[in-house]
C-alpha cells in the first residue's frame, strides 16, 4: 500500500495512527485511512484491515472473515453512500491485547440515499444486490449502522477466536494422558 501517494486514480491518505495505553486496558493500535470513493478503494481498505489483524496475531481464517465483512461495508459506502470521488474513512482499532478489533466505515452520504435501519430480509435469489448487511451481520460479532452527519457509519466488532487446544502427544504420536 502506498500511504500518502496516488496509485492510478486511488489516493490513500493516512489521517492518524496511534499506539498506546488508555487507562487500565491493554495497549491498543488505532489507524485511520481516508480513501477516495471509487472501486479501487475497497482493495486498499481490505489490505489495511488484513495487515492490522495479522499484526495482532489473528489466524488467517479469522482475518479473512473479518476482511470479507469490511469489504461489504466499504463496497456499500462507495456504491450507495458516496458521490464518486468523495472521501470514505476506515478506522481500525485493535485492543484488549489484540483479542478485539473494531472497524468503522464512514461515508459522507449521497443525495436521496437513506441509511438502512437494521438488517434487511434476504433479497430474491435472482437479485444482484441486497446481501451486504446480511453478510456483515453473519461475520461480525457486532454490527451497528448509524447516521453520521449526512452519511452512514458502519461499526463492525470482531473477537478473535481462541486458539484450539492441541493435546500433547507422546513419542509414538498417541495423545499423552
Amino acid at each position: 500500500m502506498n500511504i500518502g501517494r496516488t496509485t492510478g486514480t486511488q489516493t490513500v491518505q493516512p489521517v492518524a495512527t496511534r499506539v498506546g495505553r488508555r487507562g487500565p486496558d491493554p495497549p491498543r493500535a488505532d489507524a485511520l485511512l481516508r480513501l477516495t470513493a471509487e472501486p479501487a478503494a475497497v482493495a486498499t481498505g481490505r489490505h489495511a484491515v488484513r495487515e492490522a489483524l495479522r499484526g495482532a496475531a489473528w489466524g488467517e481464517e479469522a482475518v479473512e472473515l473479518a476482511v470479507l465483512a469490511v469489504d461489504e461495508a466499504l463496497a456499500n459506502a462507495i456504491e450507495h453512500g458516496s458521490l464518486p470521488g468523495a472521501p470514505v474513512e476506515i478506522a481500525t482499532t485493535v485492543a484488549a491485547g489484540g483479542a478485539v478489533a473494531e472497524v468503522l466505515v464512514t461515508d459522507r452520504g449521497r443525495p436521496g440515499a437513506r441509511a438502512p435501519l437494521g438488517v434487511p430480509a434476504p433479497p430474491p435469489p435472482s437479485s444482484d444486490h441486497g446481501r451486504g448487511l446480511i453478510i456483515m451481520s453473519a461475520l461480525a460479532d457486532e454490527l451497528e449502522v448509524r447516521r453520521a452527519g449526512r452519511g452512514t457509519r458502519v461499526r463492525l466488532r470482531f473477537v478473535r477466536p481462541a486458539p484450539l487446544a492441541i493435546p500433547p502427544r507422546d513419542a509414538a504420536g498417541a495423545v499423552a494422558r
